[in-house]
């Protein structure tokens, strides 16, 4: 019996062995950063609106007043 070497008819992976892991990190990768920028813009969609509305003039504030049920005493909480 001699020894004979063995050869091996494998080549590696195909191209599309290849493929598919960079597939899908890539869209793994691309939803985690359309995920980034949506967040990003409702962040800042909210303090433009925060903004926006500190700005308002809402006109004067209306007068508060509370009655004491008991002695039908009233007071301004707020003017």
């Amino acid at each position: 019996m001699t020894s004979e070497p063995i050869i091996d008819d494998y080549e590696g992976p195909t191209p599309w062995e290849q493929l598919i892991p960079v597939c899908i990190l890539t869209a793994i990768l691309l939803i985690l950063l359309l995920a980034c920028v949506k967040e990003c813009h409702f962040k800042y969609s909210r303090s433009k609106a925060v903004e926006n509305a500190s700005k308002r003039d809402l006109g004067p504030l209306p007068k508060i007043m509370v009655t004491n049920g008991r002695t039908g005493e009233e007071r301004v909480i707020q003017e």
